[in-house]
């Protein structure tokens, strides 16, 4: 069996993990903007979700990893800093359908680097390489009929997998694609050496930020220390796309282009845009801005329920700006305490 990045066209174009943001219904959004090549990303991550929470049973963690069939392909990420946990995520993760696995080696929160995880393992080659020999055994032994009960998944997450299934085309076994998203280094520009190391690994894809850890997203993306990277990943025959600071999809396949990726991922530059993927979207009229939200919102509502409306405020912001009034607007929006007020308010708006 073939993964499904070696399948991918190129260039591959795709929506970049983003914590807080790539939800489920944000990626619901983006996906349904276009169709493949046309408006749509070629591929689309999850937000990253904690293996040693999954392994400890906290089913309402894989309310993380929810999808709905249009984002296909669709890659779930995972962060943490225990190999026995990767597996079992994993064969969750494979259970639930997903087209692949992304493994998070780039996180620069100090809550994910305390506990090891995240852009940690940089410093950390011995526990990396035994994570993502945890990922990959997970991936094949999925593949090869693994039972999730006898691998010691807690009761609770089999019954959130088995309810999520009926509702789903999820349960064909099939060999899924396995990558790591990392940056330059910890503290200091290695990638030539780490991507060098990862490369011998048995992975599809790398996903390279061109920021250190240190840098955080200060500065700019050093997309020079990329390209290097990439060749040394293409000898080896991985597949690289890069990542840091692109604002349009022009820019995006011109740096493809210039520095020798197989693609790039695109992350904040999407932030309340879901159109960012269609070229031919050129411009964007308040009411359309207010009508997506709506949609979003009432999508947001049916996902996770009435009582989590506070999560919705960041993609309100995200939304409501770059118009005239939008300041105005936002502050009034953001003062309000549920659904109920916010499709009244914007209602009102878009009759104007």
């Amino acid at each position: 069996m073939q993964s499904f990045w070696k399948k991918l066209e190129k260039p591959i174009l795709g929506l970049s993990p983003m914590d807080g943001v790539t939800d489920a219904p944000f990626r619901y959004m983006v996906a349904k903007t276009g169709k493949p090549k046309v408006g749509k990303p070629d591929v689309i991550f999850t937000e990253f979700v904690n293996v040693e929470g999954l392994s400890r049973g906290a089913a309402r963690l894989l309310n993380i990893l929810l999808y709905s069939e249009i984002e296909r392909p669709i890659v779930a990420q995972l962060f943490g800093a225990s190999s026995e946990d990767f597996y079992k995520a994993t064969l969750m993760v494979c259970a639930m359908g997903f087209d692949g696995v992304d493994i998070n080696m780039g996180c620069p929160a100090n809550n994910v680097i305390k506990g090891g995880g995240g852009a940690a393992l940089i410093k950390n080659p011995d526990l990396s390489k035994k994570i993502i020999q945890a990922v990959k055994y997970g991936v094949d032994d999925w593949a090869n009929g693994k039972n999730l009960k006898s691998a010691g998944i807690d009761s609770e997450i089999l019954k959130w997998i088995d309810n999520f299934n009926i509702c789903s085309q999820a349960s064909a076994r099939k060999l899924l694609g396995v990558g790591v998203k990392t940056r330059l280094g910890y503290d200091s520009d290695i990638s030539e050496e780490w991507v060098s190391f990862l490369s011998e690994r048995n992975i599809d894809v790398i996903s390279l930020h061109g920021r250190t850890l240190k840098q955080m997203y200060q500065g700019q993306a050093d997309w020079d220390a990329v390209s290097k990277s990439a060749k040394i990943a293409h000898d080896a025959g991985k597949i690289m796309l890069g990542n840091g600071d692109i604002k349009s999809m022009g820019e995006a396949k011109e740096k493809c282009k210039i520095y020798g990726v197989d693609g790039a991922l695109i992350g904040r530059a999407t932030w309340g845009n879901p159109w960012f993927f269609d070229e031919k979207k050129t411009s964007v009229s308040k009411n359309e801005k207010l009508e997506t939200l709506l949609e979003h919102a009432l999508y947001f509502k049916k996902i996770f329920g009435e009582k989590h409306f506070s999560p919705l405020k960041k993609h309100i912001a995200h939304y409501v700006k770059n118009f005239d009034g939008a300041c105005e607007i936002r502050q009034n929006l953001l003062a309000l305490k549920n659904f109920d007020e916010l499709e009244d308010a914007l209602k009102k708006l878009i009759q104007k």
